[in-house]
């Protein structure tokens, strides 16, 4: 049987700053409607993703919230501000790590580590 590459990318928090420069409008557009729907509910989708595809077992729960982040209905979240931030901060990673989704790129996982606490 074939073994299957799996590329795996390890990214500094800090790498995608520079992107910000290089960055076209259109690209942010493409990811404010995904982030729309607020923080709380992309967990949920990307958590349901990954039990999908295996890569975590299906017993394991969603982490909860960070204690600093209010539930995305609080009235105090500027959801169009924080869903355009998400949403360029995706693009961003997006451009800095440059990861394109084609037939030979299917086995790709992008681990993003932050030091910011």
């Amino acid at each position: 049987m074939p073994h299957k590459v799996c590329w795996c990318y390890n990214v500094n928090y800090g790498m995608v700053t520079w992107a910000l420069t290089f960055i076209q409008l259109d690209e942010i557009d493409k990811y404010e409607e995904r982030y729309s729907c607020g923080w709380d509910e992309v967990r949920k989708q990307r958590h349901a993703r990954l039990i999908e595809q295996k890569i975590i077992p299906s017993g394991w729960t969603c982490s909860p919230r960070d204690e600093f982040s209010p539930p995305w209905e609080d009235e105090s979240v500027n959801r169009q501000w924080e869903a355009k931030r998400m949403a360029v901060y995706a693009a961003q990673v997006r451009r800095g790590t440059n990861v394109n989704k084609s037939s030979e790129q299917k086995n790709i996982y992008l681990i993003l580590h932050s030091n910011s606490t």
